[in-house]
């Protein structure tokens, strides 16, 4: 149930662009996470995104493998 909570938070903040419904974000803090954990949370999506916008502009070639592309459950 934690890792769920942290795992629909984070799908509802990046699908929502930062808005996440206030159930959503009281489920997130009833699993046991602060508001620390809400900060780190949008660092690491924050990341992501600019990260994958700065390949996107420079299109600096991946210098490490891919990983396995995942199979549907």
């Amino acid at each position: 149930p934690k890792l769920d909570a942290l795992a629909r938070l984070t799908k509802e903040v990046t699908a929502q662009k930062g808005r996440p419904s206030a159930a959503t974000l009281e489920t997130f803090f009833a699993a046991g996470y602060t508001n620390e954990s809400l900060v780190d949370v949008l660092i690491a999506i924050a990341d992501k995104v600019v990260m994958n916008y700065l390949h996107n502009i420079t299109e600096v070639p991946i210098d490490f493998p891919l990983a396995p592309e995942l199979q549907p459950a």
